[in-house]
């Protein structure tokens, strides 16, 4: 199911410990509303993963991505994804591609 699609009280699990890339395997799980480390769910701790995003800021990310670049592909979404969870903050694709 794509991102747009999902529940909003899900949660992106990431492995912890590695690079992430469009390649990465990840889990995207409900969660209890503030739950500490002992209430994440075991397939989360079994797997080594890691809270990422709420799915709510990750559909958020790929509108975005998708509003600047409609034929985004998914390296694009994850180097969105990236941006914004280094700095909080959208990426620019123009002006990113300047960068580079």
């Amino acid at each position: 199911m794509s991102a747009e699609k999902r529940p909003v009280d899900e949660w992106l699990f990431l492995p912890k410990g590695t690079v992430w890339t469009s390649k990465t395997a990840c889990a995207v799980l409900k969660v209890v509303p503030n739950a500490d480390d002992d209430d994440v769910p075991e397939f989360v701790k079994d797997h080594e993963l890691q809270y990422a995003m709420h799915i709510s800021q990750v559909q958020d990310i790929v509108i975005n991505a998708r509003l600047q670049r409609k034929d985004s592909t998914p390296d694009m979404l994850v180097q969105a994804f990236l941006f914004y969870y280094d700095r909080d903050a959208f990426i620019d694709f123009d002006a990113e591609l300047h960068h580079e």
